[in-house]
């Protein structure tokens, strides 16, 4: 596959003309790399991160990030992060430091870069986070003085029961969550609106975990309330 990039200055109502950047993120020897789907970040010093997935010269799979320092007109790739890694994403952390979230068999697997999501320390299974391989997404949360980070994906061994989870110390513990969606659902993303709530864009269905895609919206208390 090929990564491409558009951009739109009119809010989306019209796009440029596509750029192709596999040849600044994809080394001659991988097999394949796609970008992984849910929303994606810029930190706090400007950098422009999108996590790829590859497949190297051997077949495995691997989580890494393509970077840009110029506002998107040059592209580089970190290093890969761990073997077997899938989908990912990321979030700044309060200290700058860059959590990467990744998709790997029945837990989340995680590790952390202190060069801006381009190295990554040690990868380990997030027990809290149980996941049936699907994509998830995370993003921080701050306004006023709260400053926490928000977790959504399938939280079962199946496709199914869409939840969010808080966690107060950067990653370290999550909350026991709130479902969104009990019965079939799959990937999702969320982002922090201007209003201060919440916004979860997840795949849903009766019967299947993608017949459609489907549009939550909550305040922060309403993750730790009972249902």
């Amino acid at each position: 596959l090929q990564v491409h990039a558009m951009y739109s200055d009119d809010d989306g109502v019209s796009w440029s003309s596509p750029v192709d950047l596999t040849p600044q993120v994809k080394e001659p020897q991988w097999q394949a790399i796609f970008a992984a789907s849910g929303t994606d970040i810029q930190t706090s010093s400007g950098r422009l991160l999108v996590p790829l997935v590859v497949r190297d010269e051997k077949g495995v799979l691997h989580s890494l990030n393509a970077y840009s320092d110029d506002h998107g007109k040059t592209w580089k790739h970190g290093a890969m992060i761990g073997e077997g890694t899938d989908e990912s994403h990321n979030v700044e952390l309060k200290n700058g430091v860059i959590l990467q979230n990744m998709r790997d068999g029945k837990m989340r697997e995680v590790a952390r870069s202190y060069d801006g999501g381009v190295t990554f320390g040690p990868v380990s299974h997030d027990a809290a986070l149980i996941d049936p391989g699907c994509n998830a997404g995370i993003t921080r949360y701050g306004r006023g003085k709260t400053d926490v980070l928000l977790f959504t994906n399938a939280a079962s061994t199946r496709r199914e029961n869409l939840s969010v989870k808080v966690s107060y110390d950067s990653g370290l513990t999550w909350s026991m969550g709130r479902t969104i969606h009990a019965g079939p659902s799959a990937y999702s993303t969320g982002i922090e609106l201007q209003d201060g709530s919440v916004a979860v864009l997840y795949e849903e269905g009766k019967t299947d975990s993608d017949e459609r895609i489907s549009f939550a919206r909550f305040d922060l208390a309403w993750i730790t309330q009972q249902p």
